[in-house]
């Protein structure tokens, strides 16, 4: 009798584990070394900072609920205070504060003063905060399917009038033609359908939840599996020719181009000496001086001059390699940047999902308007 208590003991301890570790790692939780944690807590004018913010959180979100708060005035002001704090100790190198503030302040505070509010509320006003999003759900579904609307007039419906035009037989046999028409990041189909799974980033949508992320990746898959039917084919069959293309047996042997390329380009240009960084997923603040404010122009181009062309074509290769794993692997959410980080790489997974990120801006447009365009 006792055996068995201390094994369901034993049980739960280890399931409760998993489930912790498993929390983390979805929300992207960071809990600091406990040494880090107690100096930056010494520092007495950043205690008391943290002391004022804290106290105006509380204050301003009491009775409130998840769209109430969102769009109240007096918290979207306390949001862009914390952020413009983060950029003070960031130019002051503080990096333990900011590491401090980004990802145990705010989290604390949020499941601590928010008790009123489901979990996944409470996840997407965290987000709210580190992003500087003030879109409630219902404005991001709205976003979503103008995202879907323009996608459609766009790509879709040119690119099935186009399909009358392909050669359907040699599209079977000739490498250099499946490429062409099916590959190419300037001139046709895949490239052109996915490359909007990130495209819709440049919304101005803020926070995508994960169920919304998945819809919108069914949606793209759907388009591109009907352009597919339209030439008497299907994924299987595309799957066989990516295979036959890049000459592998298997999408582990696909992660291994894609770590090949990474390994390459980090010699070849360098990337340890770009801003880029190296240890960790990038941070929503850092990405944010990065697309909005000029750094890509002025920090990462500058460093590459001499090799610029030439990058912006390895890259291309590179994140149709990433658009191409993750559709072919879809059942397995490789659409989620830290499951496909991990499986290409270990080690380095994050900054290859990094640069990837980074270069999504590149020769194509920095934020995507759609009211105008879509009727």
């Amino acid at each position: 009798m006792k055996k068995d208590i201390i094994f369901v003991l034993l049980f739960g301890i280890i399931l409760w584990g998993g489930v912790v570790y498993f929390y983390n790692q979805k929300n992207d939780k960071v809990v600091l070394k406990t040494q880090k944690t107690k100096q930056v807590l010494k520092d007495k004018k950043v205690t008391a900072d943290l002391t004022q913010l804290a106290k105006e959180f509380k204050d301003l979100s009491k009775w409130k609920t998840y769209t109430t708060l969102i769009k109240d005035k007096k918290y979207q002001a306390w949001v862009k205070k914390i952020n413009n704090i983060i950029e003070e100790y960031k130019k002051q190198g503080k990096k333990d504060m900011v590491n401090y503030i980004y990802y145990n302040f705010i989290a604390s505070n949020v499941l601590k003063d928010l008790n009123n509010f489901s979990d996944f509320e409470k996840d997407l006003i965290i987000q709210s905060i580190r992003r500087m999003d003030f879109n409630t759900l219902t404005e991001k579904n709205n976003y979503t399917q103008l995202m879907k609307d323009y996608v459609d007039v766009t790509y879709y419906q040119p690119i099935l009038k186009e399909v009358t035009n392909i050669d359907k037989k040699r599209l079977n046999t000739d490498n250099k033609y499946f490429y062409k028409i099916m590959l190419d990041s300037k001139t046709w189909i895949f490239y052109r359908i996915f490359k909007n799974r990130y495209d819709w980033n440049k919304t101005g949508i803020g926070f995508k939840p994960e169920f919304l992320e998945n819809q919108f990746v069914d949606f793209l898959s759907q388009r591109f599996e009907q352009v597919l039917s339209k030439l008497g084919y299907d994924k299987a069959w595309f799957r066989k020719r990516v295979f036959e293309y890049y000459h592998i047996n298997s999408l582990k042997d696909l992660a291994k181009l894609i770590n090949k390329d990474f390994q390459m380009m980090k010699k070849k240009y360098n990337l340890d000496n770009l801003w880029i960084p190296t240890d960790r997923f990038f941070r929503h603040d850092e990405r944010r001086y990065l697309f909005k404010n000029g750094g890509l122009e002025n920090d990462i181009y500058k460093k590459l001059w001499d090799k610029l062309q030439e990058f912006k074509k390895d890259i291309k290769e590179y994140r149709l390699k990433m658009y191409l794993l993750s559709y072919l692997w879809k059942d397995e959410n490789l659409f989620n940047d830290k499951v496909r980080a991990k499986f290409i790489n270990p080690e380095e997974g994050g900054w290859i999902q990094n640069l990837f990120r980074t270069w999504r801006f590149v020769d194509e447009v920095k934020k995507l308007d759609l009211k105008p365009q879509v009727k």
